[in-house]
């Protein structure tokens, strides 16, 4: 299903370039580099409005905070804001 998928968008791709539609050609150029994104977003069934939702809370713990110096903190202020399943922050270690 992933191969299907991925060949699709690289066809339609393809007849876009081949087109004289500037805007097309604009949304082919830009989606071609991140091909392998949407096909594994797709394969594991990520909401779009999830994604958006967490790059909004990051984009504002960003300018809220006027940077972090040390990568690892803002990393850990991410999971703390979006409260993301898998954070490694809060596994119990005993």
């Amino acid at each position: 299903m992933a191969g299907a998928l991925r060949n699709r968008i690289r066809e339609w791709i393809d007849a876009v370039r081949a087109t004289d539609v500037a805007e097309l050609a604009r949304v082919a150029r830009r989606l071609e580099p991140h091909v392998e994104a949407v096909v594994a977003g797709h394969k594991h069934d990520i909401k779009l409005g999830l994604v958006e939702s967490i790059n909004g809370k990051i984009a504002a713990l960003r300018v809220q905070a006027r940077g972090y110096r040390d990568p690892e903190y803002f990393k850990l202020k991410i999971f703390q804001r979006c409260s993301l399943p898998d954070n490694p922050w809060a596994q119990i270690v005993l």
